[in-house]
C-alpha cells in the first residue's frame, strides 16, 4: 500500500482538528490497545 485513500481516512478517522498555531491533532476511531488484540 503506498498511499492513504479518501476511503481510508473515512473509516479510521474520527475527526482532525488544525491548532491556531498550525499544530494537527487526528482522533482515530480506534484505540493502540485495539491494534494490540488483532
Amino acid at each position: 500500500m503506498d498511499e492513504l485513500t479518501p476511503e481510508m481516512v473515512h473509516r479510521f478517522v474520527d475527526k482532525i482538528e488544525v491548532q491556531a498555531d498550525g499544530s494537527v491533532n487526528i482522533h482515530y476511531k480506534f484505540t493502540t490497545t485495539a491494534l494490540l488484540t488483532v
